[in-house]
């Protein structure tokens, strides 16, 4: 399995636009050509004016076979390029996901995405180290996927946690931070961190037909 994560960036003050498009014109669009859509968010702090979208795919082949037909239907690209003058730019991660997806995008009100750059050849090793901890971790709030990048920079741990609020995130951080299992954890992945970046999200809502929802 692979993940396409696509962040649309905007100009100033398009964003609104651009979701309101792409929930009324860019994925019923899209939804025929390929992949399977996994949910969509804009962002309220860190990486601004932009909107994430998450696609599923069975393999890179599959993925790759998909972006080669979308150059190939002239109703999407058309589409596509009457979305250039509201954008500055997208940038696409490929992503492999260490445990499958089993929430809906819109299940909480904000999630908090997190990019971590890790030494090189010690990804999937940090990875392996999270997932060991993660029982812990999920008692007080839900992940909803963690994946390592196998595109662009692939010393790479990407993950999304969903929350009810700010608040919330807070308490569960600091709660998260007193478990023993947790502050072992940390001891031992803190070495192969290089730098952290975190986007606070908010779900585009109604996207999500039921017979994709997890």
């Amino acid at each position: 399995m692979l993940h396409e994560l696509s962040i649309h960036t905007g100009k100033s003050g398009q964003l609104p636009t651009i979701a309101r498009r792409f929930a009324e014109e860019t994925l019923p669009l899209r939804r025929p050509l390929g992949g399977t859509f996994r949910g969509a968010w804009t962002a309220e702090f860190g990486l601004l004016n932009s909107l994430f979208t998450l696609w599923e795919f069975a393999d890179a082949a599959d993925q790759q076979a998909t972006a080669a037909g979308l150059i190939e239907t002239p109703d999407w690209m058309s589409h596509a390029r009457s979305l250039t003058p509201l954008l500055d730019g997208i940038r696409t991660f490929l992503l492999k996901p260490h445990r499958p997806i089993v929430r809906r995008p819109d299940e909480s009100r904000m999630y908090d995405f997190r990019i971590y750059d890790i030494k090189p050849y010690h990804a999937d090793e940090y990875a392996q180290l999270f997932a060991g901890v993660m029982p812990v971790r999920e008692k007080h709030s839900k992940n909803f996927c963690v994946w390592t990048s196998i595109a662009d920079n692939a010393h790479r741990v990407v993950h999304l946690w969903g929350y009810d609020d700010p608040d919330q995130r807070l308490r569960v951080r600091a709660a998260v931070a007193a478990e023993p299992e947790w502050k072992a954890f940390v001891a031992n992945v803190f070495p192969l961190i290089v730098k952290q970046r975190s986007s606070l999200l908010r779900p585009v809502p109604n996207l999500v037909e039921p017979s994709v929802q997890p």
